[in-house]
């Protein structure tokens, strides 16, 4: 990659994070064919309906380390550490009542929902991978600022196809 198409790929990424707007190549609305759950990305918000019907709604800027110290809801985003090509969206929805910090480590069960977006895309996606787990975890090192996100076993895992732009 050269330089300049670097710096072009970086303030691309920068002007999403800071604005909290899903890319136009996945904004738009998804189904998953076996159980009929749906996903909505518009520009600054999302809606999740899971199969039983419970819808989740998130319209906020995407979370700072400092929020999620806080064990706040929201979205939260970073690049994948695995591959540098994918971006990981984590919305959270956290239990408050199970804040726990001990030293620098903070942590905290939440429901949680994660994507994988490929920041290359050139033409509008037409499939996500959602991972739902209502047994997830959240914990936050304050010294190096390091956020794990994680899930028990058996996740509900759907293939959202898109239905509409």
């Amino acid at each position: 990659m050269k330089n300049s198409e670097f710096q072009n790929y970086i303030l691309a990424l920068l002007l999403f994070l800071f604005s909290a707007c899903v890319p136009a190549e996945y904004k738009g609305s998804y189904r998953d064919g076996r159980t009929g759950a749906t996903l909505e990305l518009k520009g600054t918000s999302a809606t999740f309906t899971s199969a039983d019907g419970k819808s989740r709604k998130a319209s906020k800027s995407p979370l700072k380390f400092k929020e999620l110290l806080k064990a706040e809801e929201g979205i939260f985003m970073r690049e994948s550490p695995v591959n540098k090509e994918l971006l990981e969206i984590f919305w959270v929805r956290p239990d408050s009542r199970t804040l726990k910090e001990q030293e620098s480590l903070v942590w905290f069960n939440a429901e949680v929902i994660h994507l994988r977006l490929r920041k290359d895309l050139r033409d509008k996606a037409q499939e996500l991978t959602l991972l739902h787990s209502m047994s997830g975890q959240v914990t936050l090192d304050r010294t190096t600022e390091l956020v794990q996100i994680g899930w028990a076993p058996s996740p509900s895992l759907y293939t959202m196809r898109r239905v509409q732009d």
